[in-house]
């Protein structure tokens, strides 16, 4: 079957990697990506050397998955499971067999019998699917068993690959414990940006409920308190109301927090005449069949769960996620939304419902997060996240620091306003050195900087740095007199009188902290005139000084104070001055 082009990029960088002699590999995908796709066509490879291949998950959905494509990939594999009630034929385990399937459950437990009958000098290649999972003592148990755990492989050439849509755990164990290198990586924005996965659009809804007081456990909010916390009528309806105004009629899973809530959120929407039903873990399997097949033929609209169909559930057709789960963990979150971004016939992109409670100092996953913008955000209501991810961006690249979460417009006319609002108080801020090293407010001028003095009786003075030919900072007083006061439109002309060097320095620290000095000193009477820390500069800009930048064609965005203002008319004047 053919790969797509990042499904190519990745197994070539496997197996490149593994011929480097890097034998702990993980590959990062997003759910919806074809990660099986990927990693079923390394069996092949690894039979066609002698070996076998064991294949490694947790959830009987995971194996089965695996196993439909490796058969599709290639029918001529003799592909068994090991799980529960399946077993293998111990006799044909060193002929026929050329993948298991292994069940951490089945074959990681402490003292498990079932993995015994595995010679591991049969195995050449252990997948391990959701690899986020791979720290716990399961998964340890059976690398170590065959011989792939760190630093204990006793000469073993043996590659373990592991596999997931997002490295992270809640717990912030690292996967460096078992493995050494990510191989590959395709971002979720990159693969919605090439067509491969559907584009999302996000509805936050917010909601009166307090889950500030719930306490965290491994990583994410304690289940049971998490439960008793949000099961309530006033949000269940708003669950079921969202659902009607923001994407009526279409086909959506979604997200519980346990038992007890799922069943009562499932009779909320059926009493608002929503087909709708629940899976449960502890459903039994026809009945779960049942009310997948209802809802994959469109005889459900609205099916809910809790813990069920994170992984290894794949419906194309899903057309919305809603998110009535608050989660801490970025990888439950990314598996969550995951469900409803492959492409369908029809189906233009996903409605994610993100229900946003009182959260106090806890701090949840919303869908920004999962394209690195750091808040949630107002007025994205309908907007594709992508385009609004790519506006943050440019917004970043002028104030790393801009407060998105204050935008309430996020069409491109509004952000481009901002940016070049943003792009006016970044030229007001005072450079890096003089704030550093200084107390008063120099202004840069040309590769120095300069504090101009109030005029006195027709003299003004000028101090200023400048690097001279020797390449050493130089500081100097300039004194100027007035020459004609009424020179080009009002602009009174100045001729230059003397020049006094106060000091020549090898570095500009030195220089800026002797100018300080002779302010502090010599020019007293102007210390908290050009203090940075004047009252003046935070108060807001003043008319004369807006009207002074208008004719400088400098925009004036709202909130613009004295102090930035001060800078920004001292910019255009050396400019002008340059010119003239």
């Amino acid at each position: 079957m053919a790969l797509r082009i990042y499904q190519q990029e990745c197994l070539d960088s496997i197996i490149s990697e593994a011929r480097g002699g890097c034998l702990k590999q993980v590959v990062v995908l997003p759910t919806g990506s074809g990660k099986t796709h990927i990693f079923a066509q390394l069996p092949s490879l690894i039979r066609d050397k002698g070996k076998k291949t064991l294949i490694l998950a947790h959830r009987e959905e995971l194996l089965l998955q695996a196993k439909n494509k490796l058969l599709e990939i290639d029918p001529t594999l003799k592909v068994e499971v090991e799980m529960a009630e399946q077993r293998i034929d111990e006799g044909s385990l060193f002929g026929e067999v050329d993948v298991v399937l292994g069940s951490v459950q089945t074959l990681g437990r402490a003292g498990s019998k079932r993995i015994e009958k595995f010679n591991p000098n049969d195995f050449g290649l252990v997948i391990c699917d959701e690899v986020h999972h791979a720290t716990s003592k399961s998964y340890l148990n059976i690398f170590r068993y065959f011989g792939v755990l760190k630093g204990e492989e006793h000469g073993n050439k043996k590659l373990l690959l592991g596999v997931t849509a997002t490295p992270n755990r809640s717990d912030h164990v690292g996967l460096d414990t078992v493995f050494d290198k990510i191989v590959y990586t395709y971002p979720l924005r990159k693969a919605i940006q090439d067509g491969f996965l559907c584009d999302i659009k996000a509805f936050t809804v917010a909601t009166k409920t307090d889950i500030s007081g719930v306490h965290t456990s491994m990583g994410d909010f304690q289940e049971g308190e998490l439960g008793e916390a949000v099961n309530t009528e006033e949000r269940n309806k708003l669950i079921v109301d969202s659902y009607r105004d923001i994407a009526p009629d279409s086909k959506a899973i979604v997200f519980c927090v346990n038992v007890e809530h799922t069943k009562f959120l499932t009779e909320y929407f059926k009493r608002a005449g929503i087909k709708a039903e629940y899976v449960l873990g502890e459903t039994e399997k026809d009945v779960r069949k049942k009310v997948i097949s209802d809802f994959k033929e469109n005889k459900i609209k609205v099916m809910l769960g809790c813990g069920v169909f994170t992984e290894g559930f794949d419906e194309p057709s899903i057309e919305t996620v809603v998110m009535a789960r608050p989660t801490k963990s970025s990888v439950l979150y990314m598996q969550m939304a995951g469900r409803g971004l492959r492409l369908c016939e029809g189906k233009d992109h996903l409605k994610l419902i993100d229900l946003v409670d009182n959260t106090g100092k806890n701090s949840i996953m919303t869908l920004p997060n999962l394209f690195g913008i750091p808040k949630t955000l107002k007025g994205i209501k309908g907007k594709k996240i992508t385009e609004v991810a790519a506006k943050a961006e440019r917004l970043f690249e002028v104030y790393p620091d801009y407060p998105l979460d204050e935008i309430e417009d996020w069409s491109d006319e509004n952000i481009d306003k901002i940016i070049k609002e943003v792009d006016i108080f970044a030229k007001a801020e005072l450079d890096t050195e003089i704030k550093a090293y200084s107390k008063y407010a120099w202004e840069r001028y040309g590769e120095g900087y300069r504090i101009k003095f109030p005029d006195t009786e027709g003299v003004r003075e000028i101090l200023t740095i400048q690097t001279n030919m020797l390449y050493q900072h130089e500081v100097r007083l300039e004194t100027l007199v007035e020459v004609s006061p009424s020179y080009m439109n009002g602009w009174s002309k100045w001729g230059k009188k003397g020049t006094q060097v106060l000091g020549q320095f090898n570095t500009v620290e030195s220089a800026i902290k002797e100018g300080d000095s002779f302010i502090s000193t010599e020019r007293s009477q102007f210390r908290n005139i050009y203090s940075q820390n004047a009252a003046w500069r935070v108060q807001l800009a003043t008319s004369a000084q807006l009207n002074l930048m208008r004719k400088f064609h400098i925009p004036t965005p709202k909130n613009l104070t004295k102090g930035q203002a001060s800078i920004l008319i001292g910019s255009a004047m050396n400019e002008r001055n340059k010119r003239y």
